[in-house]
């Protein structure tokens, strides 16, 4: 994830997508699509479909949150200030606008494609759930869509030739604990149960978003600041996180659910399914049992290539990597990024357990 702007920022170490950051971005571009070439040879760039995930970290930006609306619970499960200012509609429109600012200079660097982030409570995702928001950004679900594409039409306009997508948490449950009276209900939930999912309206979205010309999206659920377990189930969870509520193979198992019923729902939309890291060995296998049974179009991985950078090559190949490169969902990585460390694994990288 790039910040669109130094306030945007979830983490002092993220990148920006900045005018001043252009010139590294671009060379970026070009040292992965040589490492394509010199991989696979001249012909692999016409297969190849570069792009980068744009965010903006709003109640979790640092160093000045900027909440879309106030919860209770929410808001003490974040550490935000209950007195803190809401960012207005102007401010709104215009983080939308520095979205728009940003994909532009992802095309002049040469990426084919932005993701615009809509998951894992930052900005895009809390703008979903802002049920109780008054004014142009809240209540009802085409004002609550509409940081969305008022951004995707920015960018066809700016940036004609760039192809947009969305990465989306499909599913959070209320930040309030079981049966709480008046609990808010998150993007997603049941509004009679909001700890229950309901498809309907993240499935309105996307077929919305189809009828736009958006063709793809990447799949997740929940948010690692409230439902680490959701997000990324593990083995063991990172430094700070609460005991999963549930065996790691349970939310595996979740997220090739949630998959299987959007693919059914929005069949003409490309789905990547995500959260399958901890499977480790067993990913390919089940990766490409989700996609012959039509569950997903992509499979993507994440926490995996810390430790493995090569291995969707090596799947291609049929070069297993030994059990020693593969990732063992022990969150280490998680924890080490928490403390401000490069990203890394630090279990089985000796690169980055040198630097302990």
């Amino acid at each position: 994830a790039v910040a669109v702007s130094r306030t945007g920022r979830s983490h002092p170490e993220q990148l920006v997508f900045s005018e001043e950051n252009l010139p590294g971005m671009e060379i970026l571009v070009k040292r992965a699509m040589e490492a394509r070439v010199r991989c696979f040879g001249e012909d692999a760039l016409q297969g190849m479909l570069l792009g980068v995930q744009l965010a903006h970290g709003g109640r979790l930006a640092r160093p000045r949150q900027a909440p879309v609306f106030h919860d209770p619970w929410l808001d003490a499960r974040t550490g935000l200030d209950p007195e803190a200012p809401t960012l207005t509609d102007g401010e709104i429109e215009g983080i939308a606008e520095g979205f728009v600012s940003a994909a532009v200079r992802a095309a002049r660097a040469g990426f084919e494609f932005v993701d615009v982030k809509l998951c894992h409570g930052y900005l895009g995702h809390e703008l979903l759930s802002a049920r109780s928001r008054p004014g142009r950004y809240g209540g009802s679900l085409e004002n609550r869509t509409r940081f969305f594409f008022q951004i995707l039409e920015g960018i066809r306009r700016e940036a004609p030739g760039l192809l947009v997508t969305f990465r989306v948490s499909l599913f959070e449950p209320s930040w309030a604990p079981p049966g709480t009276e008046g609990a808010f209900v998150p993007f997603g939930a049941s509004l009679e149960d909001p700890w229950s999912p309901d498809p309907s309206e993240p499935m309105e979205f996307i077929r919305r978003a189809e009828k736009r010309g958006v063709g793809f999206f990447s799949a997740t659920l929940g948010s690692p600041y409230t439902t680490p377990h959701l997000v990324r189930p593990a083995v063991h969870p990172a430094q700070g996180d609460p005991d999963p509520p549930e065996p790691w193979m349970e939310g595996v198992a979740r997220h090739l659910e949630t998959a299987r019923v959007f693919k059914a729902g929005v069949p003409g939309s490309a789905l990547v399914v995500g959260g399958l890291s901890a499977l480790g060995s067993a990913f390919p296998g089940v990766a490409a049992a989700a996609l012959q049974a039509g569950w997903a179009d992509l499979a993507g991985l994440g926490r995996g290539l810390l430790s493995c950078p090569d291995w969707p090559r090596r799947i291609l190949e049929g070069r297993p990597p030994s059990p020693g490169r593969i990732c063992t969902a022990c969150s280490l990585c998680t924890s080490m990024a928490r403390k401000g460390r490069p990203a890394g694994c630090y279990c089985l990288d000796p690169r980055y357990q040198a630097l302990d």
